[in-house]
């Protein structure tokens, strides 16, 4: 299986999967353009395919023609914050649902949410706690951690191919503050946050306008 960046990236069309509320898919051509490794398309804040996001957040993304024949596997596209879920799981296998949600500075309730969101889509198994049998431990599929091992590649590629386009004198002052930047990292993962901004979840990177997609791992015929 390739990453998106060798299919999607490189097409102009993608078959976008939506729900109705009694679950029957409704696959949809449209044209995307990529922003890093994100895919974006632009619709009509009215349009059938945002209602049904907002109603329901599942969606599936896969390379095809014009014509909406498919051209490669489909996939879950995974918002910002399951991608950061996957990415605390990976980190710290077994996690649970709590220890996560303090991870990602948002309400255990939010975090829920994801999880049975990333386990419906095959990204996340539970496990019963063996110190705790009401808790559970989080851990990454297969198809999980393939995924953002493709991600990771594609990311590699595109800071590669823009740090080839900068100066010497660039890219030095980029390794300069290299250091800072981790500091910074550092202190941000200590901040709390409000309330306020803990309930907050990016739902489905819907703005009524732009589904915007994470390019985190398709398959490519």
């Amino acid at each position: 299986m390739q990453p998106f960046g060798t299919g999607l990236t490189r097409g102009r069309y993608l078959l976008l999967t939506t729900y109705r509320r009694g679950g029957e898919p409704v696959p949809t051509p449209v044209w995307f353009v990529t922003d890093g490794p994100r895919l974006l398309v632009s619709t009509g804040p009215s349009t059938g395919k945002v209602r049904r996001i907002r109603a329901n957040p599942s969606v599936l993304v896969a390379p095809c023609t014009l014509r909406g024949r498919p051209t490669g596997d489909a996939v879950p596209a995974l918002t910002g914050s399951q991608v950061e879920l996957l990415r605390v799981v990976e980190t710290s296998p077994g996690v649970g649902i709590a220890a996560a949600a303090r991870a990602m500075h948002l309400a255990g309730n939010s975090v829920s949410a994801l999880v049975y969101q990333l386990v419906d889509a095959g990204y996340l198994r539970r496990e019963i706690d063996p110190a705790d049998r009401r808790a559970a431990q989080l851990h990454l599929t297969r198809a999980a951690t393939a995924r953002l091992a493709g991600w990771r590649t594609e990311r590699a590629r595109l800071v590669s191919a823009g740090l080839a386009g900068m100066s010497p004198a660039e890219r030095q002052a980029i390794a300069r503050a290299l250091p800072a930047l981790r500091r910074l990292a550092e202190i941000l993962s200590t901040v709390d946050v409000s309330a306020a901004a803990r309930s907050t979840v990016d739902s489905s990177a819907v703005d009524g306008s732009t589904v915007d997609t994470e390019v985190s791992g398709a398959a490519h015929g």
